[in-house]
């Protein structure tokens, strides 16, 4: 791919365990962001 000049770039996103608690939590009790928790996030969230 580089050599046909596409050009990669790599993010690294990190986030603290506070913050994610708080996303968490604001997805469960907003009723509007209910619909963007999965069972994924929940056992993700478990092994924090």
């Amino acid at each position: 791919m580089v050599e046909s000049g596409i050009i990669l770039i790599r993010h690294w996103l990190e986030v603290s365990q506070e913050e994610q608690s708080r996303r968490l939590k604001v997805r469960i009790h907003n009723g509007r962001k209910i619909w963007n928790l999965s069972p994924m996030d929940l056992k993700s969230y478990s092994r924090w």
